[in-house]
């Protein structure tokens, strides 16, 4: 990730590098135009013409003209951010004013017509024939090495394996979201690479293990899955995904409004309305990637029956973390950095010794365990914790008070806790070096208003002889150009860090 940054990181110094160098750079002038302009106007006390009067011209001049010149130190600021828009806006400005030369096939118009595409038949074996598979990011690191694995009709086929095996990269290519490295992918014997892509995921049903849900009611997003299904196809689909239930016990039943990110539905709800909406259009295969992994123990339970209910008779993929929960299909299939390397039904691996898959399910056996234990522990203090409301409210509510009252007392007691600043800093103290020598050049550069402030007046107040006067004033000039150099290398270091 940090190799990733370097080439950003490179050009962000240099940016900074630059505006600090011109927002600095106008200030110095402006501090050298002071200068200047005092330096010149003691020079005229030389001239015979020389009055007191002339002294409040040359101090309207310096100041109107250095305060016009400080003004592009401000607009600087808004300099940066046009450049930054203009370098965001060439790439939009390429790809609108990109003409398209090559010659289009006519395999590449997406149309509807099954003279071009032909209807695909969903009702057979689906079929991986040594497939190979690089994601466009990473060409050079197959994803999947020349795998072969039929899915029967009408049966359940699992994908089982650690994280970033391939198991949801077959889904990904089952749906055409990615062209093929190498091999092909056939249904019922035709290859889905000479299908409509529209016409093709038309008939397959995708659950995923975060499932989006959208803020209208529950009906228009079962609804979602088939925009032409009518109220009995909702309802229909809702029973077979053992939502209807709980769906007529709200008090809007099938016309609740889903809030934002489903806040108002629980997990378990939200994947059964997920399998409804994938249900509703009667899809000949469905897709499930791991639709209970992030559900706890009841809400799995009532989507399991769910798909298991849904799934019978049908061409089903499943992609599975919680291993007890394909224990029925027809066949599962082993991934591990891209391969297959088991396969079988679920009695034929587990007979096998030293197989990863019953590696798998006895580790997850003794997590699963440990797992009930702890929640039956949560249950039973729960309920003891319940009864002893019911039974003495107000010792409850003291107890309850001297609780938050200790919290509290915790909470101040760490460090930093009273303060967003000092947190922060105290999050990066890592970077404690350059954020103190920003700080302190920040500073700085403040500073230098109030000590030109403080020079102008001294320069202007200044009260003594025309020897004096001169000497006075031309120290005063001295330190308004190493006013100038010290902010132009504190903004050069702010802007920089």
């Amino acid at each position: 990730y940090n190799d990733e940054l370097k080439a950003s990181q490179r050009i962000a110094v240099r940016m900074g590098i630059v505006f600090g160098l011109l927002s600095g750079w106008v200030f110095c002038m402006a501090y050298i135009v002071y200068a200047s302009g005092f330096y010149f106007g003691i020079l005229l006390g030389d001239d015979s013409n020389y009055n007191k009067s002339y002294v409040s011209k040359i101090l309207s001049t310096i100041l109107i003209i250095g305060r016009r010149i400080t003004f592009f130190a401000y607009v600087t600021h808004f300099l940066q951010s046009v450049e930054q828009a203009r370098s965001a806006i060439t790439l939009v400005f390429r790809l609108i004013d990109d003409e398209d030369t090559h010659e289009v096939k006519p395999k590449e118009i997406p149309r509807n017509s099954s003279d071009v595409y032909p209807i695909i038949d969903l009702n057979g074996d689906i079929q991986f024939e040594n497939v190979s598979f690089a994601y466009p990011a990473r060409p050079s690191i197959l994803a999947l090495r020349e795998i072969t694995l039929v899915a029967r009709a009408g049966e359940t086929t699992a994908f089982v394996g650690s994280s970033g095996s391939g198991k949801s990269t077959c889904i990904s290519l089952l749906l055409r979201y990615y062209e093929l490295s190498s091999g092909r992918i056939t249904m019922n014997g035709q290859s889905i690479a000479d299908c409509n892509e529209k016409e093709l995921r038309k008939h397959i049903g995708v659950v995923g293990q975060e499932p989006v849900l959208f803020s209208t009611t529950i009906y228009e997003n079962i609804r979602y899955g088939r925009v032409h299904a009518t109220k009995d196809d909702i309802e229909q689909a809702a029973k077979q995904a053992n939502a209807h239930d709980f769906i007529m016990n709200l008090p809007q039943k099938y016309e609740t409004i889903v809030g934002e990110q489903s806040v108002q539905l629980s997990g378990g709800e939200k994947q059964r309305i997920a399998l409804a909406r994938a249900l509703v259009k009667k899809p000949n295969l469905l897709l499930l990637d791991e639709p209970t992994s992030a559900l706890d123990n009841a809400g799995e339970k009532l989507v399991q029956e769910a798909l298991d209910s849904s799934c019978a008779g049908r061409t089903t993929i499943v992609i599975a973390h919680r291993l007890k929960t394909i224990q029925n299909a027809h066949h599962i299939y082993v991934f591990a950095n891209g391969n297959i390397i088991e396969e079988g039904t679920h009695a034929t691996l587990m007979a096998q010794k030293n197989s990863k898959y019953r590696l798998m399910v006895d580790a997850q056996q003794t997590e699963s365990t440990q797992a009930e234990v702890n929640e039956r522990i949560d249950e039973v203090e729960l309920e003891q914790r319940q009864n002893q409301k019911y039974e003495d409210s107000r010792s409850f509510n003291k107890n309850e008070t001297i609780d938050a009252h200790a919290n509290k007392m915790l909470a101040s007691s760490t460090p930093f806790s009273q303060s967003i600043f000092l947190r922060l800093l105290f999050m990066n103290k890592q970077e404690w070096i350059p954020i103190l020598i920003a700080c302190v050049a920040c500073l700085i550069s403040g500073a230098t208003q109030s000590l030109a402030v403080v020079l102008l007046e001294k320069t202007t107040n200044a009260k003594c002889t025309y020897e004096k006067r001169r000497h006075g004033v031309l120290s005063l000039s001295y330190w308004f150009v190493v006013l100038g150099i010290g902010v132009l290398a504190a903004r050069v270091i702010q802007v920089r860090i």
